[in-house]
């Protein structure tokens, strides 16, 4: 199993994140108890994705910086 990545960076844009959904649960009427849990499982699947990502490319010896780049749905991994 991959060791996960966390860092102070990661989790201030969870943070972030999280904050963003309880807004917009506000927003929307949605009660904030189930605006803070729908934030907080979206930040843990984030979170999870993200870390299996750069796991993936950390764990490759071969992988070039090219290989590797930031888009707006994440990091893209091409192989």
């Amino acid at each position: 199993m991959a060791r996960l990545i966390r860092s102070a960076a990661l989790d201030t844009a969870f943070d972030a994140a999280a904050q963003m959904l309880c807004i917009t649960a506000r927003a929307w009427g949605v009660p904030a108890p189930a605006g803070a849990r729908a934030a907080a499982r979206a930040a843990t699947a984030s979170a999870r994705r993200l870390a299996e990502r750069l796991n993936a490319c950390r764990d490759r010896r071969a992988a070039s910086p090219s290989r590797l780049r930031l888009s707006a749905h994440g990091f893209d991994i091409s192989y």
